[in-house]
């Protein structure tokens, strides 16, 4: 099983370079701007991984927070596996929910003035000030 993982993920790489060659064939410019993409991307999913292992982290240490605090859970290896993969789980449902909402934001902005009431205009008259 594991030789067929490594061989999924080595034939990925495999191909990923030789898309690389040819993209390098047709311009050096293209192959920068690839590049850049792609370490944005990778920067973006490495800050994403860190939130979750954060999240993680942080629900594995409530077994021991609970019992400092007097309230009885087992501290297992079990038990600090479940918080933490209950912490990630629903680091991951919230950061779904999250970009969800804000893709729906942004499709249905072009949308949002025809559901506005008009804002109702305030005029103030400025007084002159007696001399």
């Amino acid at each position: 099983m594991i030789d067929g993982l490594f061989g999924g993920v080595l034939g990925m790489f495999g191909q990923a370079i030789g898309l690389l060659a040819a993209i390098a064939e047709v311009n050096t410019m293209l192959l920068l701007g690839v590049m850049v993409v792609f370490i944005i991307i990778a920067y973006k999913v490495f800050q994403y991984m860190m939130r979750a292992i954060f999240a993680g982290v942080v629900f594995g240490a409530f077994p021991f927070v609970a019992n400092f605090l007097g309230i009885a859970v087992p501290i297992t290896l079990g038990s600090i596996l479940n918080y933490a993969v209950l912490g990630v789980t629903l680091f991951f449902a919230y950061a779904s929910i999250r970009n969800a909402v804000r893709i729906m934001r942004f499709v249905l902005k072009p949308f949002k003035g025809m559901f506005e009431r008009p804002k109702e205009r305030i005029v103030v008259k400025e007084v002159e000030r007696k001399k």
